[in-house]
């Protein structure tokens, strides 16, 4: 269990420098390039950094208690993401948005790269429990 849980600190590490790029990438367009939408870049960052650290966690705490329910965790961790995609994204639609194509993109992508690297971790712990028994 000693390398699940420098696994899980590997992927949290890896949560924050995603965090950080979505958060260089959205300020660079929000400040740089001069558009205006709905969620500021800190509160894109935060927001996806913070449900992709819940999420590596709650896998990471099943894997712990039952290893062979790791990929119903992460099953469950994409539903609730979906959730909360849709939670971000209804304020959206009653709001007068100028730019609906960015205001997707800075919503939809960093989703994608989470659930990417929520799927990695997920693998990853189910292998090293594969090494160890």
């Amino acid at each position: 269990m000693k390398h699940n849980t420098r696994t899980y600190i590997t992927f949290l590490l890896w949560c924050a420098v995603i965090a950080m790029l979505i958060y260089m990438g959205a300020y660079y367009f929000l400040a740089i390039k001069g558009l205006v939408l709905y969620y500021s870049a800190t509160q894109i960052a935060l927001y996806y950094g913070s449900t992709s650290a819940l999420m590596l966690t709650l896998i990471y705490i099943a894997n712990r208690k039952a290893y062979r329910y790791t990929a119903f965790a992460f099953m469950w961790a994409i539903f609730f993401r979906f959730i909360t995609v849709i939670i971000a994204i209804l304020p959206l639609a009653k709001a007068k948005v100028a730019l609906p194509f960015y205001e997707a993109f800075f919503n939809i992508i960093p989703s994608f790269l989470y659930i990417c690297l929520e799927a990695v971790f997920a693998i990853q712990l189910l292998k090293n429990n594969k090494l160890e028994d």
